[in-house]
């Protein structure tokens, strides 16, 4: 799995804190995923709604899997860039 495009989130009436794309295999891409940070200091990964419903679901393992690697790429120090 390679997570990509991970945006930070800037809505102020969500608790999303980035939306990303991940690369399940070469044939196999999702794309508009988000990134949740919970009141409780929890992770969580959720699938885009389509119609008021989740575009796919995820196992729970998948799921766990993909919070972690999205987290890493969110919690990533971005270097500095000097001007």
């Amino acid at each position: 799995m390679q997570i990509s495009s991970l945006k930070p989130e800037y809505w102020a009436g969500s608790d999303a804190v980035a939306r990303f794309n991940v690369s399940v295999s070469p044939d196999v891409h999702l794309c508009g995923l988000k990134l949740y940070k919970r009141a409780d200091g929890s992770w969580r990964v959720r699938a885009p709604r389509v119609g008021g419903n989740a575009a796919f679901h995820l196992a729970p393992r998948v799921c766990a899997e993909l919070t972690e690697a999205a987290k890493a790429v969110y919690e990533r120090p971005v270097p500095h860039v000097q001007r």
